[in-house]
């Protein structure tokens, strides 16, 4: 869909014209020469009178030798024609105007890109910046990146493109990596968040239950665990794999729990710690953003959790 042309299509009024007519007709035969126009097509046509009056007019139609016009097209006014006037599909400031802006930019409101898209043709690095200042195309040594923009630029923008290492990257705003895909088709996702915690001293719990004093962190991605507060609280919803594993002398009589509170409401998990065992208690739930969960130890008696063997962890599956 688009501007259409074709070489040295020229042709003769059937019939005479005014001013403001919209429908103009070749002498039989010769409508062939013009272009084949589908919805949305169109070209540049050039009436010429025997004394060499001009006017371009855009053609929206042809059916055989029919046309059907828009008059007085880039600055030439609508005039009456006669008889045997040519109609001659010549070189025009729209013709090239228009084709320059089809194969050169994208459109800004939209549009159908066919074919293929070459970011930087040939390796010269480029940069074209939109009205947010953003760079839009962008290509330096061994690497490439388009970026992808939101109508709401205050909401911000990123990248999708490859680099020196041939990794498939989406990015930030900032270029910062948020997912790789190496060549040999490896997700690696740096900013999933993930958790490792610990104790960073015994912790006793004198016949009752305790909330476990993880403090001591190993891995925090996102910082979603609080060392403060001892709880995970997940930043999106979606599919989790929790665990807990615990260590404590003696144990009988001794249970772990994971507690998660809020949508659809409390839930929780738990197993019996045997006596000087090291027991896991591995859960993969559902949890809304929001969502937190925290790991709990009871015991029957005044027992002991180590450090040497009790962490907490966990990350997002998806």
């Amino acid at each position: 869909m688009g501007l259409k042309v074709t070489n040295n299509a020229f042709g003769t009024l059937n019939a005479g014209i005014n001013s403001s007519a919209t429908t103009i007709v070749l002498t039989a035969g010769q409508g062939a020469r013009f272009p084949t126009l589908s919805a949305g097509d169109y070209f540049y046509a050039t009436l010429i009178d025997t004394s060499n009056n001009l006017e371009i007019v855009k053609v929206t139609a042809r059916s055989t030798d029919t046309m059907t016009v828009v008059r007085g097209q880039d600055n030439t006014t609508a005039r009456a024609y006669s008889t045997n006037d040519r109609f001659e599909l010549r070189p025009t400031a729209a013709l090239f105007n228009e084709k320059a802006n089809a194969n050169e930019y994208l459109p800004l409101t939209g549009g159908t890109v066919s074919g293929n898209l070459q970011i930087a043709v040939g390796g010269v690095a480029f940069t074209s910046s939109d009205v947010n200042g953003y760079p839009r195309f962008t290509q330096s040594s061994g690497s490439a990146q388009l970026g992808l923009f939101r109508s709401n630029t205050t909401v911000g923008g990123g990248y999708i493109g490859a680099d020196g290492d041939n990794c498939l990257d989406v990015r930030t705003a900032t270029f910062d990596t948020r997912l790789k895909v190496d060549q040999s088709g490896r997700v690696i996702t740096p900013q999933q968040p993930v958790f490792s915690v610990r104790l960073s001293s015994n912790q006793t719990v004198n016949s009752g239950i305790a909330l476990l004093d993880f403090s001591s962190v190993d891995i925090n991605i996102g910082s979603h665990f609080n060392t403060s507060t001892k709880r995970f609280t997940a930043p999106v919803a979606g599919k989790y794999f929790l665990n807990l594993r615990m260590y404590c002398n003696p144990a009988s009589g001794s249970y772990i729990g994971l507690y998660i509170t809020g949508s659809p409401g409390t839930r929780y998990a738990f197993s019996p710690v045997g006596n000087d065992v090291s027991t896991d208690l591995t859960w993969i739930v559902n949890m809304a953003a929001n969502d937190y969960v925290e790991a709990y130890y009871y015991n029957s008696g005044t027992h002991t959790a180590r450090p040497d063997g009790t962490a907490f962890e966990g990350f997002l599956i998806g």
